[in-house]
């Protein structure tokens, strides 16, 4: 009985062992797995880097979340995570404005300790850090909207993308479109690409916009399409030619049903829709859904240079921009060709003698051939006359006396 336990006992102390073996085999490629897996990142960062495409993917997964604190701390920078399918690693490369990557030896007494390493590198990252003194600035997003005039559509020309203005200083900072792809100003509180901070802009026509005055410098573009329609904020603006008719419609649960009273409604040409998420407005030529993450934000509108508050479902903005009496809607004109009437305005002509066909003189070839004309004739005249005197004159011979 004894000696049946021993063998037993020994067989599965040769499959423990055995299974030992097979687990420290399997520790290893696990481990070499890991570490070909981390090789492979850090070759296709340093790749990305050398080809000027900036990241961090060289950090190890478990210490990224230690490093991106460190960054945010050290450039003054806040992120807000508002976009699950933008994750913060994202927004911090934009962050990112330079990298070097170095190599650095192993002493040779080193050598032996650390087996078959040689050396180490050294990755240099550099980030765009705001200034702690730095004025706050408040960022607008402007947005174009055509209107009506004289039978044509036209909309603001020049008008930038991206503005960030100083409620202190009255500081301006303004981006093109091109310049702000690398700003996410929803998430992050600065941008990689800042371009000049701007003091004196006050003969500007977004200055002028601001403070509710006459709108002198102020330049207006053909806008082609007839309908107009953008998501801004939780509103849509419209624009159209002429008044539209829609109705709304709700939009119920599976197995609701609703009684309710379709009335008509009228929208201005153009206006500013706030639209709840249960509703959808059926218009006659376009279909407005509802916004689905409503919020209590207020439109600020200015006029008469007072700030007023409008929270009605239906702001109507025609009668606004259609005022004549504050904006003289000069026509845009490019700034090449601009400059290219006030160089030609500003030059003295200088006279250059150009050579002209004798057939391109028109009154002065006409005089100059009647001239030629008449003195032949005259010429003629005179030769003919001293002719016919010659054979009419009679000769008289004196003979001698016989």
């Amino acid at each position: 009985m004894v000696n049946e336990h021993s063998n037993v006992l020994k067989q599965q102390q040769r499959a423990i062992t055995t299974m030992s073996a097979m687990l420290m085999s399997f520790t290893k490629e696990l481990a070499s797995i890991n570490q070909a897996m981390t090789m492979h990142f850090i070759h296709e960062s340093m790749e990305d880097i050398f080809a000027n495409k900036l990241n961090l993917r060289f950090i190890h997964p478990h210490d990224l979340p230690q490093v991106l604190q460190i960054i945010t701390k050290q450039t003054n920078i806040n992120i807000e995570e508002i976009d699950d399918a933008f994750p913060i690693i994202e927004l911090i490369n934009q962050l990112l404005i330079q990298q070097r990557i170095e190599f650095i030896q192993i002493k040779k007494n080193d050598e032996q300790i650390d087996g078959g390493v040689i050396g180490n590198l050294l990755f240099t990252s550099f980030f765009a850090a705001s200034n702690k003194n730095q004025q706050p600035f408040s960022t607008y997003k402007l947005t174009s909207i055509p209107f009506n005039q004289a039978n044509q559509r036209w909309k603001l020309a020049q008008i930038p993308h991206i503005i960030s203005i100083s409620s202190k200083t009255l500081e301006l900072i303004q981006w093109t479109k091109k310049e702000s792809i690398t700003c996410k100003f929803k998430s992050l509180s600065s941008c990689r690409e800042t371009p000049p901070i701007q003091k004196n802009w006050q003969q500007t026509c977004l200055f002028e916009i601001l403070t509710d005055s006459n709108l002198t410098f102020c330049r207006i573009e053909l806008e082609l399409e007839p309908i107009f329609i953008q998501r801004i904020g939780q509103q849509w603006a419209i624009s159209t030619r002429n008044e539209t008719k829609c109705h709304r419609v709700a939009q119920l649960e599976e197995e609701q049903h609703a009684i309710t009273t379709n009335n008509e409604i009228t929208i201005p040409p153009i206006a500013l829709l706030t639209i709840d998420r249960s509703t959808t407005w059926s218009c006659d030529h376009f279909l407005l859904p509802g916004i689905s993450n409503d919020t209590n934000e207020l439109i600020h509108i200015i006029d008469n240079k007072k700030l007023n508050y409008d929270d009605s479902k239906l702001i109507n903005l025609y009668q606004t921009m259609n005022n004549n009496t504050q904006w003289k809607k000069i026509p845009y004109i490019p700034e090449n060709i601009k400059n290219m009437i006030e160089y030609v305005i500003a030059t003295t002509p200088i006279p250059t003698p150009t050579a002209t066909a004798w057939y391109q003189h028109g009154l002065a070839v006409t005089v100059g051939l009647l001239g030629i004309i008449a003195t032949t004739s005259i010429t003629l005249y005179f030769k003919l006359i001293g002719k016919v005197k010659k054979t009419s004159t009679a000769d008289i011979i004196t003979m001698p006396s016989m």
